[in-house]
């Protein structure tokens, strides 16, 4: 039986729950406790912490080195959403591709511009040309349908 108690304060703090976090609460519901007291104090504001929008750029940021790119939008909304600007979110991207690699360049932009799209703050000018590196996208130009 899932320990809702948990499940309940969880959801409280964050606003979500992942599948995941719904099994712990049955199935091991000690552990999934300790991860949650760690992140709450991971994710609360310290006096000469990081402000907010610092901890979601590094999320995002993190997110993009694995590939993840669904958790990469999530927290570059909250970064935005927290004061963040696009040219922070640029930055953030290229100073962790350096170490980690193209694979962080390619899903980071590839995100944000998904997320400033969605947020109406970016409309890819008319080029012209190809504008997605996607397979299914080959023969598309800006402004046509997906075929």
């Amino acid at each position: 039986m899932a320990d809702q108690g948990l499940l309940d304060e969880m959801y409280e703090k964050r606003g979500y729950l992942f599948e995941w976090q719904v099994l712990l609460a049955s199935e091991a519901p000690e552990f999934l406790r300790a991860f949650d007291a760690t992140w709450t104090q991971v994710n609360t504001d310290r006096p000469d912490g990081l402000e907010l929008k610092y901890r979601e750029l590094v999320y995002a940021t993190t997110a993009s080195v694995l590939g993840e790119g669904t958790v990469a939008k999530n927290h570059m909304h909250k970064a935005l959403d927290a004061g963040a600007t696009t040219t922070e979110l640029i930055d953030a991207i290229l100073v962790a591709w350096t170490p980690s690699g193209s694979r962080t360049l390619i899903h980071g932009l590839r995100s944000l511009v998904d997320v400033l799209t969605d947020r109406g703050e970016y409309v890819p000018p008319d080029v012209g040309y190809r504008i997605s590196d996607r397979p299914d996208h080959a023969d598309q130009k800006f402004g046509e349908e997906p075929s």
